[in-house]
C-alpha cells in the first residue's frame, strides 16, 4: 500500500504516483531551496512553492481539486517526525519477532498423531 500525505483537518488525501515510497521521504527537502520533488510515475500531484506556502496538489478531478497547504517553516519539523516515526516503526519491526514468537507445541510421535 503506497503511503500517502492527509490533512486530518481538512481530509485533503494526496496519493503518490507509481514508484514513490516511504523510503523517499528525503526527497520532500529540496522545497526548502525552492526544489522540486518527484512524486513518482504516472500522476498529476505536483507540488508549488508560494512564498512561504507549500501547495501540494492531488490528482484527482481538476474541478473538485484543493491543495494541501503546508507553511515552509514546518517542513522540517514534519520531516523530523516522520523519521523518527519510521525509525519507531523499524524499531518495533526488529524486536517483534521475538516477543511476539508463539511458543513451540511439543513434538508428537507419528504413533500418537491423529487425523
Amino acid at each position: 500500500m503506497p503511503p500517502s500525505l492527509k490533512d486530518t483537518t481538512t481530509g485533503i488525501t494526496i496519493a503518490p504516483g507509481c514508484c514513490f515510497g516511504l523510503e523517499n521521504w528525503r526527497d520532500w527537502l529540496v522545497l526548502m531551496n525552492a526544489g522540486d520533488p518527484w512524486l513518482g510515475h504516472g500522476t498529476v500531484t505536483h507540488v508549488e512553492r508560494l512564498g512561504t506556502l507549500i501547495h501540494v496538489w492531488p490528482d484527482t478531478d481538476p474541478s473538485t481539486r484543493t491543495p494541501l497547504a503546508i507553511p515552509l517553516v514546518e517542513l522540517p519539523i514534519l520531516l523530523r517526525a516522520v523519521h523518527e516515526q519510521l525509525n519507531g516503526f523499524i524499531t518495533l519491526a526488529d524486536s517483534g519477532p521475538t516477543t511476539t514468537r508463539p511458543r513451540r507445541l511439543p513434538r508428537s510421535s507419528p504413533s500418537s498423531a491423529k487425523i
